[in-house]
């Protein structure tokens, strides 16, 4: 006589493969997620039954029907003995790179994972700004090296992580930002001033990489006499240990921008510029 576990996996015929090599994993079976209306990220979202036991790759990434699927936390179901390993999958149609903020400058990739984004909202910030920030979840397996502050990107996109937290199906999410400009290179002026002429009497231009961010986005008070914001004010991210103060200007994109404050978050520079 059959148990229950055997008449289940009788049925388990889809291939599940590796999403990197396309190595066959297991078979299983996959249904439709049965809470596809709560928002509509859980629409792209499907359930992997596969037999008890069923190891599941440490990367938290499969590729089913020729489509990459991040896999959620495990779910056993059964009556009196487990007969089915369940798993929340969330469509993974991207493999993004994720930077530490200082390493996005360079392009150093501190690693690379499958996942997704859903667009949120676009923020408003009447008391700061007109503008909408457009705000992004990207959805990665349990797994994945995702940071505050981190920038995700892929092609020309790149998203600046402001938090990450788990969610109780086993994905992580990070709330993210898009960022409107990408990386350039800029001439810092570090301006010597002199006493007697009572002004800057001179500077050392030196380029580096820099990369423009919305002010509201990143920079941090680091006290009540740091200057305060005004329209048209920006946050510019400049390579670890740029020596920088707030004497010195900024030159990018045929802008010079002139520096209120200076902060080290999560190993880069960040100045508060304005024009």
């Amino acid at each position: 006589m059959l148990t229950l576990a055997e008449a289940s996996s009788y049925f388990d015929r889809t291939e599940v493969r590796d999403p990197d090599t396309n190595a066959l994993l297991f078979y299983g079976q996959v249904d439709p997620f049965d809470d596809s209306k709560r928002d509509s990220g859980g629409a792209y979202r499907r359930i992997l039954s596969v037999a008890p036991g069923t190891p599941m790759p440490s990367k938290g990434v499969v590729r089913i029907f020729g489509r990459v699927w991040v896999v959620g936390l495990l779910e056993i179901d059964g009556l009196q003995e487990p007969h089915r390993d369940k798993y929340v999958l969330q469509t993974a149609p991207v493999k993004h790179s994720i930077s530490r903020l200082s390493g996005f400058l360079t392009a150093a990739v501190a690693s690379s994972q499958w996942g997704s984004s859903e667009w949120v909202k676009d923020a408003k910030e009447v008391d700061a700004s007109s503008k909408h920030a457009q705000m992004f979840y990207i959805f990665f397996p349990s797994s994945a090296d995702v940071r505050e502050h981190d920038v995700v990107w892929w092609g020309l996109r790149s998203y600046l992580t402001l938090s990450v937290h788990p969610q109780a199906s086993g994905f992580l999410v990070a709330t993210c930002v898009k960022l409107e400009h990408q990386v350039v290179d800029a001439t810092l002026n570090t301006r010597v001033y002199d006493p007697e002429e009572g002004a800057f009497a001179s500077s050392t231009p030196t380029t580096v990489k820099a990369l423009r961010v919305r002010w509201q986005s990143l920079f941090l008070y680091g006290s009540e006499a740091d200057a305060k914001y005004r329209p048209g004010d920006c946050s510019i991210v400049l390579p670890a240990g740029t020596s920088v103060a707030t004497k010195d200007t900024v030159t990018l994109a045929g802008t010079t921008w002139s520096i209120s404050a200076v902060e080290e978050i999560s190993g880069a520079v960040v100045v508060h510029a304005r024009p």
